[in-house]
Order: C-alpha cells, then structure tokens, then sequence
C-alpha cells in the first residue's frame, strides 16, 4: 500500500511514528476476531516493539513475511508462533504485548 504524498502531508498521523511502523487493527463487528497486521517499514529490525492489543492472553503470529514455508532463511526474526499480551495499556488498548517486527515485514496477530 502506497501513501500519496499528499495525505502524509495533510495528516500528521500517516507521518508520526520514527520508526516507521503501521498497525492496524480490523475485527468483525458483534463477533471479535480480533486481527492486528503491523507493518515494519524500515530497514531496522525492532526486537521488543511494544504494541497495544485488545484482549489480553495469547495471540497467534498467523502469518511472517520473514519467516518463508519450505525455506530457511539463517537470519529470520519471529515470534515463536505467538505473543502474550499481559504488559500494560497501550495505543488506546487495554493491553501490549512485545513482539518481534522483522526488516520490511509484515506480521499478522490473531486472537
């Protein structure tokens, strides 16, 4: 997903984070299943990138763009399968969780 210049322009929040990482947060409504992707734009890897979630308890690291099916790749960063959000509030969530965001990735967290 590109961001045209003009709406990071226009809206300070497509610009704010310095380390260049999106998250988003989608769910069905009534139901839950609750689905964080959070997007490491950068060309750092963050081992302990705090982030907010919204139930507490185990998440499922459903899909790594770093972390390839019948593929190893020596240098990859991951979350072991999984996360367990017991830190504190965060990102208007009521709980965080550490996790890792590999360089340029993607990351899927399912509750």
């Amino acid at each position: 997903m590109l961001i045209p210049i003009h709406l990071r322009q226009r809206l300070p929040v497509l610009r704010a984070d310095a380390n260049r990482v999106l998250v988003f947060h989608r769910w069905v409504p009534g139901e839950g299943r609750d689905v964080i992707i959070a997007i490491n734009l950068s060309e750092h890897t963050w081992p302990n990138y705090q982030l907010g979630l919204p139930r507490p308890g185990r998440w499922e690291e459903a899909f790594n763009s770093d972390i390839y099916d019948n593929w190893v790749n020596p240098w990859r960063q991951g979350n072991g399968g999984g996360v367990f959000a017991d830190g504190g509030p965060m990102h208007d969530f009521q709980q965080s969780a550490n996790v890792a965001l590999p360089v340029n990735s993607i990351c899927v967290f399912v509750s």
